[in-house]
């Protein structure tokens, strides 16, 4: 992800401490591309509304990978499940892109040096871990303390709870099992994108007129 700071930023960069990772909580993320922007050049587009996505507040901006992804539609920055080599996977599997074994102890260590480079030589001050149910938050952890980015958030996808058919009025175990655990484990050292709260939306806007439910209290928002 893309980073735009004022000099006031540009100063806290400079702190080695790791409580400067998730910054001020004020941090509002921008998902810049969306499904059909490999078809265009999406960099340069992006180049001159700099100035505009700044001013409007943003301070990260969720960028497509410089370079040719597994599919070109896919346009996570890292995706990284753990399987194979004779061990336990550490999370669910994800057919979709290759297996990475993460106990290992080299493959951590090539994993941090790419990071690192990510970081400090190209210059992208955030990242996005996709599929985080994929491996272990304790890796999570350790590669945001080698690699010290400025903000990172992880996408911990999965379904809200149902009764039968019906979402659950009820999502507050949803939020802490998916999403609250999954940070702790990370030494909250990252943020993780908040799919409890977008499953209540999104069911509420597919099937109900969404300002009279909301006004009627149900469901839980």
């Amino acid at each position: 992800m893309g980073y735009w700071s004022s000099e006031e930023r540009d100063q806290t960069t400079q702190q080695s401490d790791l409580g400067a990772v998730l910054r001020d909580g004020k941090e509002i993320l921008l998902q810049a591309f969306n499904w059909e922007s490999n078809k265009y050049n999406w960099w340069n587009n992006l180049e001159g509304k700099v100035p505009d996505i700044a001013k409007a507040g943003f301070t990260s901006v969720w960028l497509p990978p410089p370079t040719h992804s597994f599919s070109p539609e896919v346009l996570s920055f890292v995706y990284m499940c753990c399987l194979f080599q004779g061990n336990r996977s550490t999370g669910d599997i994800f057919h979709g892109f290759p297996n990475i074994d993460h106990t290992k102890d080299f493959v951590r260590k090539d994993i941090i040096g790419w990071l690192r480079w990510l970081r400090h030589e190209v210059g992208f001050h955030d990242f996005r871990f996709g599929f985080v149910k994929g491996f272990s938050p304790k890796y999570v952890k350790e590669y945001i303390e080698g690699a010290k980015p400025l903000f990172c958030v992880g996408e911990y996808w999965h379904s809200c709870n149902y009764k039968g058919s019906t979402l659950d009025y009820n999502q507050d175990s949803h939020r802490q099992r998916r999403l609250i655990n999954w940070i702790d484990g990370t030494g909250q050292l990252s943020t993780a994108f908040d799919f409890t709260t977008k499953g209540i939306l999104q069911k509420l806007l597919k099937e109900t007129s969404g300002v009279c439910v909301i006004l009627k209290g149900s469901p839980q928002v």
